[in-house]
């Protein structure tokens, strides 16, 4: 049904969109400190079972590795990231 929003984890990962907002944010609050925050990689538990794989592949040790480089990367492009918090319950 197309007139479904995607769910969680149906969401596609794409480090490349998460650089670009990273930017795109930056430009509008030039010279404030950059924090990151609520990252992660969402799968489908149904209740009382295990998680699911993702029909795309990803894992959350690939998610992590791979998000955490495009915020290196803009570090070495100039954004003021001061911060990154990986999601978690603790």
């Amino acid at each position: 049904d197309m007139t479904k929003p995607p769910l969680w984890w149906e969401f596609a990962a794409d480090p490349e969109v998460y650089r670009t907002f990273i930017h795109a944010d930056n430009e509008f609050n030039v010279d404030l400190p950059f924090y990151l925050g609520e990252n992660s990689l969402a799968y489908r538990q149904p209740v009382g079972k295990p998680a699911e794989p993702r029909p795309d592949g990803w894992n959350r040790e690939r998610f992590f590795k791979t998000y955490l480089m495009q915020v290196v990367r803009c570090i070495k492009e100039g954004v003021p990231i001061r911060g990154y918090l990986y999601w978690s319950l603790v």
